[in-house]
């Protein structure tokens, strides 16, 4: 960022910044452009697929590898005449393969929490046990919301996660122009430390607009529809990819505990302890989630007052805060059980 100054690149005589390198940018500077026509043919389905293993036998996913590089080789073989090597081609579209996978990886849990959200608790706000209501003060919470509306509060938050991890890569980028366009920052302590305060106008537009997107989708949106951008809470764009990258390290754990559950209940020691402690395999996985779309949505987990409650940012600060308490809950056992080590990704 300093490097990036005027008068610091104009004392260096050179520049050190270098902008990301795109598929598309790669492929548009060096050879014809007609080999962006590849995009069109219906061989790159094939050719960037993620091959899933998860409900699959082995020979079913040996077929659809050697379809993927049948396809990948077909493709090649045709456009690398617009100025591309066969090599150039290959790795253009393992790295759009790489982009499926990383987003499918980190959306497809948000995905399923939505589902679970739906499935389980739409109608539980007459039960006692799986309402998911929350109030002020009570157990950490910053909020106070009945069933419905922390239920819509909790959808709304997740709606807007999924839409986060489809387009990460192009906030990401946009992230990386905000952070390194020449403009001045302001040093300053935040409260997190001595932070570089930098507006971030290129994201901030992209992230609005995706805002926008779930808006439309609710005829009431719960809490406030501020992005914290630029300022104490999120100084800057790097911030911003920190607290977001962070979602998937949080609900890739929990999603697989969940689905696990039932793989240990097929113990029948281990089917007797969850039927003695929790009731049922179908009850914990009720209990789980119902404690994590209460206390993981809760407006806690801010430095201050100010920072909490429920504005957009607010989900995340509050889901790192019940990753934080995780070894104190009745059921942290099962996560162990699970293969869960830590909320930073390791092994999932």
């Amino acid at each position: 960022m300093d490097s990036r100054l005027p008068d610091i690149k104009q004392h260096m005589e050179f520049d050190l910044y270098k902008p990301i390198k795109t598929v598309h940018l790669f492929l548009t500077s060096k050879g014809d452009s007609k080999v962006l026509e590849m995009f069109d043919d219906p061989l790159i389905i094939d050719a960037t697929a993620e091959i899933r293993p998860e409900g699959r036998s082995r020979v079913l996913i040996n077929r659809l590898i050697k379809q993927k590089e049948h396809a990948i080789e077909k493709l090649v073989t045709k456009y690398h005449r617009y100025g591309f090597t066969k090599e150039e081609l290959r790795q253009v579209l393992y790295s759009i393969g790489d982009f499926n996978a990383y987003t499918n990886k980190n959306r497809q849990p948000v995905l399923r929490m939505i589902k679970r959200l739906d499935t389980f608790f739409q109608d539980s706000g007459n039960s006692k046990k799986y309402s998911l209501g929350i109030r002020y003060g009570h157990m950490g919470a910053r909020l106070t919301h009945d069933h419905e509306k922390q239920y819509l509060y909790v959808k709304q938050a997740l709606e807007l996660w999924s839409h986060v991890m489809k387009d990460l890569i192009e906030l990401w980028s946009a992230a990386d122009d905000d952070l390194f366009n020449g403009q001045r920052y302001q040093l300053a302590n935040t409260g997190q430390g001595l932070n570089r305060i930098k507006a971030c106008p290129i994201l901030y537009k992209k992230m609005y607009n995706l805002l926008h997107q779930v808006q439309k989708k609710f005829d009431f949106w719960v809490g406030i529809p501020v992005i914290h951008l630029g300022d104490d809470a999120v100084p800057n764009a790097l911030f911003f990819l920190d607290k977001y990258i962070q979602i998937p390290s949080i609900l890739i754990p929990i999603d697989r505990c969940i689905q696990e559950i039932e793989v240990l209940a097929k113990d029948k020691y281990l089917k007797a302890y969850i039927d003695s402690q929790f009731t049922s395999v179908l009850d914990l996985q009720k209990t789980i989630l119902c404690d994590y779309f209460k206390h993981g949505f809760d407006g806690s987990g801010a430095d201050n007052f100010y920072f909490a409650g429920s504005c957009v940012d607010a989900a995340s600060t509050s889901s790192c805060e019940f990753c934080n308490n995780i070894g104190k809950k009745d059921y942290y056992k099962i996560f162990l059980l699970s293969g869960f080590t830590n909320f930073n990704g390791d092994g999932y």
